[in-house]
């Protein structure tokens, strides 16, 4: 067997995450590793090292965003996510941007909702090595009621819509929740209030109970 590639990141500053100064050190990473990590490290492997000249940069643990919606891109309301997206042209879409998203050092990324099935279908292919990315938990479409969630009037009061689907009874509740297990997702996403034609003066409504929740 093999020994693991060895890569030595050096002569950069180090910051650990964990509140401390920066500190000058070399960063050994044997296999997908981290096994050292104090200056001078580099010294003691040969020269044929594979090596990233880290001087005047910063190196750091990788970033998490807790809160992101991959395939929405850039959208100026709900009305261009839900009329004006066809289903291939936003999966691709994701697929670029969650490259962006690794380049600028998120390593892992949390997809509350997507459109369409977009977040399974791309957090497997990440894992697959298909795509480039960070690692990716993905929810598939919120379950909201007739009421709306965030964008109230452009729900339909059935069906599917964009990134939600409607759901207005128990039974509906629990056949669409075994629907996303099925499919694959990390979690389940509920928005519990809506938006109404009085929201500046009266808030947002509560929309589901709390047997409903349950």
């Amino acid at each position: 067997m093999s020994a693991a590639p060895i890569l030595i990141v050096h002569g950069g500053k180090v910051l650990d995450g964990l509140g401390a100064p920066a500190l000058a050190a070399d960063v050994v990473i044997t296999g997908d590793r981290i096994t050292e990590v104090r200056a001078g490290a580099a010294d003691q492997y040969d020269a044929a090292i594979r090596r990233i000249d880290a001087t005047g940069l910063t190196v750091m643990p990788g970033l998490i965003d807790a809160h992101c919606h991959i395939s929405f891109d850039e959208p100026n309301s709900n009305d261009e996510l839900f009329f004006h997206r066809r289903e291939g042209l936003a999966a691709i879409i994701a697929a670029v941007n969650v490259q962006k998203v690794l380049a600028a050092g998120v390593t892992g990324f949390f997809d509350a909702d997507c459109l369409f099935e977009i977040g399974v279908d791309l957090r497997d292919a990440i894992e697959a090595g298909i795509v480039r990315g960070p690692r990716m938990s993905t929810g598939g479409n919120a379950l909201l009621t007739s009421v709306g969630g965030t964008a109230g009037r452009l729900i339909p009061d059935e069906g599917r819509r964009g990134y939600g689907k409607v759901v207005n009874s128990r039974d509906e509740i629990v056949q669409e929740i075994r629907r996303q297990i099925k499919l694959g997702v990390d979690w389940i996403k509920v928005h519990v209030t809506g938006l109404t034609l009085r929201q500046r003066g009266k808030g947002e409504v509560q929309v589901w109970s709390y047997d409903e929740l349950r």
